[in-house]
């Protein structure tokens, strides 16, 4: 009697089918979500344009200014002051919905301005709710993930009249002066030479550590900014204040698990744009055909080689190439599903010490059996 030769291709295929099915069955909730905390852990490298400047309506200002809703000739003062100095393009990230005192000073403001100045609208199911003005917008509102965090814009959306674009992305065609919109509502946003790709969730932008040109709303109230302040920047005044609502909440969490007011995520989308700092996905069938050949690879191995550390030493080498491969994929602007790759490569050792002990079980009886004397 002959033990059968052992199917070394057959049962290494067997592995990599098993990991390749783990890998699709681990595109789940929580499994996302923690694969979302290691990718939120490498951001924050991304540098800062000096183009953009910050103007916050902050406790400070309310403090002088006086509590919350101001009159409407506040920011006729204060846009009047931003536009002396021929900034490039100004976006308020308030909604200004209903008329108020002080809107006439505004709209004379607006009317004699040489720099385009962007209103911030809200999107309301398919309805915009638009500010009181005759004059550029962009909705407002953030898309949250299921941990609050806000890690992806839109660019856009159809509404029931027309394609509305977002605050940050019409804040992008004012700076850019881009008469011709027809690029900006599609799969692909292109902004002059740039483009950028839009998934069906949306575009994945970087956030940044480093703070972004800061000036209180007061100071430039009160015209005792430096003179060159808003020189052919990018103008974002919105609320900094912790408790201020101006008829949306102000105030979100990052990426980086710091709460953000609104106008600094928008800051950090708009320096996305100038920067090209959008992430992608690899995509699934080229990282599904890459575990299929490494998990195979390192079954064969291991099978081959029956050695007690051959397969853990495999291991650990595989996790350390996918983790030094996901930060490495990441610098370059591709969010790799590292968290499911781990899963798939865990389960390839997992079932070829199950299949090679197994086998090895069958053989130790096959080798007792046949040496036993005959009865």
């Amino acid at each position: 009697m002959k033990a059968a030769r052992f199917p070394l291709n057959r049962y290494s295929a067997l592995v990599a089918i098993i990991s390749l099915m783990v890998f699709f069955t681990s595109f789940i909730g929580f499994l996302n979500a923690t694969n979302n905390i290691f990718l939120d852990a490498l951001q924050g490298e991304n540098d800062v344009r000096s183009e953009i400047v910050i103007v916050g309506i902050d406790d400070a200002s309310l403090a002088e200014i006086g509590s919350w809703p101001w009159d409407r000739s506040v920011f006729a003062d204060v846009i009047g002051t931003v536009i002396t100095q021929d900034p490039g393009v100004i976006g308020i990230d308030v909604l200004f919905l209903e008329e108020r005192s002080g809107d006439d000073e505004l709209m004379a403001v607006l009317e004699r301005s040489p720099v385009p100045v962007v209103f911030g609208s809200k999107l309301d199911g398919e309805n915009v709710l638009a500010s009181v003005f005759d004059s550029p917008r962009g909705f407002v509102n953030f898309d949250q993930d299921a941990d609050g965090k806000i890690r992806k814009t839109l660019p856009w959306r159809q509404t029931a009249e027309s394609c509305e674009l977002s605050f940050s992305l019409a804040v992008m065609r004012e700076y850019l002066r881009l008469t011709d919109s027809s690029g900006l509502c599609s799969e692909t946003v292109e902004l002059r030479s740039n483009s950028f790709a839009v998934e069906p969730d949306g575009l994945s932008f970087a956030y940044s550590r480093h703070p972004f040109r800061y000036v209180s709303i007061a100071d430039v109230y009160n015209g005792t900014v430096d003179p060159e302040t808003f020189t052919n920047a990018i103008v974002l005044i919105g609320s900094t204040a912790v408790d201020l609502r101006s008829n949306l909440n102000d105030n979100f969490t990052g990426v980086l698990g710091n709460s953000l007011p609104g106008v600094e995520i928008h800051a950090n989308i708009i320096n996305s744009y100038l920067t090209g700092s959008f992430y992608r996905q690899p995509p699934v069938a080229f990282v599904a055909v890459s575990i299929l050949l490494v998990t195979y690879a390192i079954a064969w191995a291991d099978f081959r080689y029956k050695r007690i550390f051959t397969g853990t030493a495999l291991l650990v080498a595989a996790l350390a190439v996918n983790f030094a491969v996901s930060i490495m994929l990441f610098q370059f602007g591709w969010q790799n599903c590292f968290i499911q790759v781990l899963l798939a490569l865990l389960a390839a050792f997992i079932s070829s010490i199950i299949i090679k002990y197994t086998l090895q079980d069958r053989e130790a009886r096959f080798v007792k059996k046949s040496v036993l004397p005959l009865s």
